[in-house]
């Protein structure tokens, strides 16, 4: 019994390395694309600040023409003024002149903070163009990094599967078959007892049940958990 157990905890051992292998297999493809990503999140919000940019000059050119518009309007609103005749048309005229102004005022205002609001978005599609090509590189260089692990670590998975095949074939089918039930519903299917505790479930294992895993008579599982039991002292 004591070679049978010593097969199933090498079994096991080469499991929990085929486990991390395959673990490693799913999470780096997820980081690849998280790393793509991100970089594909700034570019876009570096596209955005781009149109804002055009949007905000193209608002402030309107305002501009605007502007132009009633000053040229103005001036000859004026010289218009020298030549009315009546009192209420000097006057209607005067009003639209005054109203004329504060719509320049206005207009003025409007266009100044659209000169600023320009250089603010200018200031920041600088450095998001900065970031943008500083983040290309490093994840282009991380991505590359992370596709030669993945190819690393699938030679290791398929390495350790015929590991694991060649191993099998020193095992008695019944021993496989008992430890693939367990493995099923549990894993990993075997557990270390070490100071009167199962080391997976952490259950106090009763003394006759430790008695019983030095005697090596038989596979012994956890009360609680289901695990095969195994004491390492046992089996040197």
């Amino acid at each position: 019994m004591k070679d049978k157990l010593k097969k199933l905890v090498g079994l096991s051992q080469i499991d929990a390395e085929l486990l991390e292998l395959e673990e490693l297999l799913l999470s780096l493809p997820q980081a690849i694309l998280t790393f793509e990503a991100e970089q594909k999140n700034r570019v876009h919000e570096f596209e955005n600040y781009k149109t804002i940019l055009a949007n905000l000059e193209s608002e402030k050119r309107s305002k501009e023409s605007d502007l132009t518009e009633k000053k040229d309007w103005i001036v000859k609103g004026e010289e218009k003024l020298k030549a009315i005749k009546t009192n209420k048309e000097y006057h209607a005229l005067l009003k639209e002149i005054s109203l004329a102004k504060k719509t320049i005022n206005l207009l003025e205002e409007q266009i100044t903070k659209l000169t600023d609001a320009i250089q603010n978005e200018q200031n920041r599609i600088s450095e998001s163009e900065n970031k943008v090509e500083g983040e290309k590189n490093t994840t282009s260089t991380e991505v590359e990094k992370m596709k030669e692990q993945l190819k690393s670590i699938e030679e290791k998975r398929q390495a350790k599967s015929l590991e694991r095949e060649q191993f099998l074939e020193g095992v008695e089918v019944t021993m496989i078959h008992h430890y693939n039930l367990i493995r099923q519903k549990i894993n990993p299917a075997l557990a270390l007892a070490k100071n009167g505790f199962c080391c997976e479930c952490n259950t106090k294992i009763p003394p006759q049940i430790f008695n019983d895993l030095h005697r090596l008579n038989s596979l012994i599982s956890c009360p609680r958990c289901r695990r095969i039991l195994y004491l390492e002292l046992a089996l040197d």
